[in-house]
Order: C-alpha cells, then structure tokens, then sequence
C-alpha cells in the first residue's frame, strides 16, 4: 500500500463536516425553488422536502433550538436559504424578523399566505391533539409543538383555549412526569392552573429529577469504588481489604548499615 494510500485510509472523519458540507449545498438548492406569493402549498411542500431530506426542518419548526456554533451554523445558512427563495413580492415577510430567525421568516410567511380553509384548519387540529397520544417527545420538544401549532392555527382565526392546551399537554408528556403530572390533576387549585404554570412546573420537576438522577450515580460510583476495593485480596496476609504494601503484617524495614572496614580494623 503506498504512502498516500495510507495516510488517507487512516484519515479522520469528521461527521459535522460532512454535515455542513451537505448544508453548504442546501441554500442553492433552495434558491430554485422561488415563491413569489402563488400556490404557498406546493412552494411549502417542495421546502419541506427539501429541508427534511437534510435534517434541517426542525430549525422552521421551532422544535430544534440551542445555543451551540453548530447549530447557530445551520440555523443562519437555513435563514439565508429562506431568503434567497422569496422574491420582491414575498421579501416582506423576511424584512420583519431579526437576521437568522428562520423559524419567524417560516410563521409570518403562514401567517400571510397560508389559506383559511376548513382542511387546513382540521389538518392543524389533528396535529395538535395527535401530541395526545405520542408520549415519545422530550418536555420542550412537545412545548414547543404546542406552541407551533396553536400559533399556526391563531393565524387561521382559530384560538385554542387554555384548558385545552394544559389538558394535551399533560397527556402528551411521557411516564417520567407521570408523578407531577398527577399531583397537577389532583390539585384543589387545578382550575386556577393555567398552561403556562404547567410548564414552568414541569421544567422545575425536570431539573430536579436530572439533579437527583446525577446525585444517584454519584453514590452509586463511590460504592462500586469502595466495593471494588473491599474485594482486594492481600497476597501476604490473604486477608481482603488492601493491597500487599499497605499489609500491616509486613515486617518493618530495617536501615541496613554496612560500617567501612578500614575503620573497624582500628578500633
């Protein structure tokens, strides 16, 4: 095998590059796909596609957030690529949002040209209580389809109540809130219990139960190490508990002097 052959089947490889090198791509794709305020559903259905098939679509969505350069990185090349594709006439709807929010470039643009129609608004309707059922989502993934969607269908004139919201988002959180989620329902203030309350109780549940799950292994740590060394066998004593140099049976070291023998011979 050759020298160069060597180096490059030993070479690193990175999957965020990869990744980025796929995003770098996406915004020229994107930009064929113009939207110049005419049929929002089929612009919206190429878009979707397009963003799905890189991973990209929870960045429109809301539900994928973070402060992390990798995911700032593909947030404003999405923003770029969301601009690119709106001519003059849909530009509007990117001029009113902070630079990188693609996810608000995605809402305004529902918000103008989405239509009100009964199959739209039933379509919104089914996402929403679907969340009922999943069960799957992590607490601010759900929180945040909620919101989506109850945005989504307030730009159609359609307001969900506050009750109803709490009511799938305690249904819809999965069996590790299943404690404070009882502990909601079966509260003499649960009709003062707004949605938003919930939350804020939910998310305080969650800290806690991660501090107390790191608390835990902690423990669990410091005993496996004192249970691995209570099951240390001396090899002098045979006793268990330590090791042969800490054995307190081992005869103590004596300073072995050896006296110069020209001095002994004259004394």
């Amino acid at each position: 095998m050759s020298l160069k052959q060597q180096n490059s089947s030993s070479e690193i490889i990175d999957p965020d590059s990869i990744a980025q090198e796929n995003i770098v791509r996406t915004p020229s794709k994107l930009d064929s796909i113009k939207f110049d305020g005419k049929d929002f559903p089929t612009w919206k259905f190429r878009t979707v596609s397009m963003l799905l098939g890189y991973g990209l679509l929870g960045i429109v969505d809301g539900v994928e957030t973070g402060s992390s350069k990798s995911y700032l990185a593909r947030r404003d090349l999405v923003y770029a690529a969301l601009v690119a594709s709106l001519t003059d006439e849909t530009l509007k709807c990117a001029m009113t949002v902070k630079p990188g929010d693609a996810c608000g470039i995605w809402k305004n643009l529902h918000a103008e040209y989405e239509r009100n129609t009964r199959s739209n608004r039933i379509n919104l309707r089914r996402q929403l209580y679907d969340l009922c059922g999943t069960k799957n989502l992590s607490l601010s993934e759900l929180v945040s389809k909620i919101n989506l969607l109850c945005s989504r269908l307030e730009f159609l004139n359609v307001n969900i109540s506050d009750e109803d919201k709490l009511t799938i988002l305690l249904t819809g959180a999965r069996k590790e809130f299943s404690a404070i989620v009882a502990i909601i329902e079966m509260a003499e203030d649960t009709q003062t219990v707004t949605y938003a309350d919930a939350v804020d109780r939910l998310k305080d549940y969650e800290r806690k139960d991660d501090a107390l799950a790191q608390s835990n292994e902690n423990h669990l740590s410091v005993l496996a190490v004192k249970k691995s060394i209570s099951e240390i066998q001396c090899f002098n004593c045979l006793k268990f508990g330590h090791y042969k140099s800490h054995c307190p049976l081992l005869p103590k070291k004596t300073l072995n002097v050896k006296l110069n023998p020209s001095i002994d011979s004259v004394w």
